[in-house]
């Protein structure tokens, strides 16, 4: 690791993971740890089968609902999801927005939508042991357009 920041890729859902910090000098060698393990953490299990289609099968273009399924399989459960919506406006503004909901709701209608421009939604899946902690379940970038 050079700097202060990495990501660890390949990490696997309900697996337990302990992290340790081994510092290494300039000609190579790896001396002992500069404080404490991490306590054993477990990564957030993803929702699953994501969609983002027209509310109700009706498409106005101001809104769109995103749905999702539970992890199944899974030993924890996420303790809520998060969906988050990205846009800029034909005027140039950015306009974001989160939605927060607990473990049980599957769908959600996101809307005052700007009909024909782009729009980022993500789906985050909330850590029940670590609050704080979400994770990216899926991404999708889409324009809501209604029919002619």
């Amino acid at each position: 690791i050079n700097g202060s920041n990495t990501s660890i890729t390949s990490l696997q859902q309900n697996t337990t993971y302990v992290l340790k910090l081994y510092p290494k000098s300039v000609a190579g060698d790896f001396h002992a740890p500069t404080g404490p393990s991490t306590a054993e953490f477990v990564l957030t299990a993803a929702a699953q089968d994501v969609t983002v289609r027209c509310p109700s099968g009706v498409c106005t273009g101001t809104s769109l609902q995103v749905a999702w399924t539970r992890p199944t399989g899974v030993m924890i459960q996420p303790k809520a999801y998060r969906v988050a919506s990205s846009q800029v406006t034909l005027n140039g503004t950015a306009v974001q927005s989160q939605l927060d909901v607990t473990d049980t709701v599957t769908s959600v209608v996101l809307g005052d939508l700007e009909k024909g421009r782009p729009v980022t939604i993500r789906v985050l899946a909330n850590n029940r042991v670590f609050p704080t902690f979400y994770a990216l379940s899926a991404s999708a970038n889409v324009i809501p357009v209604s029919p002619p």
